[in-house]
């Protein structure tokens, strides 16, 4: 599963920094909307090309069908497009969570 973490902050990196070069061709007074949208669309269509799917790889979905799979990569498209930042704090929750699951199985 940590596997998965390292390719989506590479890919979410590389976006960023790829749509970057973008930014002039928007008007400045919306140009955090339509490269947030851009970021969004590019995202979903590098997960579906990647085969990158968040909800599989939590086991979070159990079926695969055409439906669910869209699901998962518009979700993991959103986490992509969303840039870096989301990504670092979806990892800190789920540390957050690791640790507190640890403390429970000790007893403590």
């Amino acid at each position: 599963m940590v596997e998965i973490w390292g390719l989506l902050l590479v890919v979410a990196f590389g976006l960023e920094r790829f749509l970057e070069g973008f930014s002039d061709f928007f008007p400045r007074k919306s140009r955090k909307q339509w490269m947030w949208l851009l970021g969004i669309l590019l995202g979903i269509f590098l997960s579906a090309a990647l085969g990158i799917g968040i909800l599989r790889e939590l086991f979070l979905l159990e079926d695969r069908t055409a439906l669910s799979r869209f699901a998962d990569y518009f979700i993991t498209g959103v986490v992509i497009g969303g840039g870096t930042e989301p990504i670092h704090s979806l990892l800190g929750i789920l540390g957050y969570k690791k640790e507190e699951l640890k403390r429970r199985i000790r007893g403590g």
